[in-house]
């Protein structure tokens, strides 16, 4: 069962109804929904204690404009990168490496120095399965543990976690997009984004 919490959806949600049904939401029935928190499902027959019951067609929107607001939330969360980040990345057929950055919203160049672990240098890695890590040149070593099935999940979808001595990490599949590019050409692209 989906209760209703958020006074903003209800105000937006109150309006939608009023607009689209002859029989009007008001602000304050939707204020009073929200702070006795009445369950979505209960709406239907509910009274919203202005003597407006809601209308299967009310409950309809009502149930569209909820999933719509969590789908965006839910991806938004996921999809935006803030702060420090680490990277499991692969370049072209070549190479891995782990790569850290300060700033993971501005983090599409080549690393570099302290801040990539390169962990084979002929050939890719496989990042899944057990318990694997990597020490960057600073002597920070980083850990994780990614499930099996990893890349068979939806991009952005949470597959394992991770730690660096200072932070833990939730460890996400990227969409492998190009990061940067290396000295030598090869494209590297994200396979996994960690987030503490």
């Amino acid at each position: 069962m989906v209760k209703i919490t958020s006074l903003a959806f209800i105000a937006l949600a109150a309006g939608v109804i009023a607009r689209s049904t002859t029989a009007p939401a008001t602000i304050e029935s939707a204020k009073a929904v929200a702070s006795s928190e009445v369950p979505l499902n209960d709406a239907l027959n509910a009274n919203f204690q202005t003597g407006n019951a809601v209308t299967p067609d009310q409950f309809d929107i009502l149930s569209k404009f909820r999933r719509a607001l969590n789908t965006a939330v839910v991806q938004f969360k996921h999809i935006v990168k803030r702060g420090e980040g680490i990277h499991l990345v692969n370049c072209g057929n070549q190479y891995s490496a782990v790569v850290y950055c300060e700033n993971d919203g501005s983090c599409n160049f080549f690393p570099g120095g302290d801040n990539l672990c390169i962990l084979k240098s002929n050939g890719l890695f496989v990042w899944e399965g057990g318990n694997k890590g990597c020490t960057f040149s600073t002597g920070t070593r980083f850990t994780w543990s990614i499930g099996s099935d990893a890349q068979n999940q939806r991009n952005y979808t949470q597959v394992g976690s991770g730690d660096n001595g200072f932070n833990k990490f939730t460890i996400f599949k990227d969409d492998k997009h190009t990061m940067y590019r290396d000295g030598s050409g090869n494209q590297c692209k994200s396979i996994y984004y960690c987030l503490p």
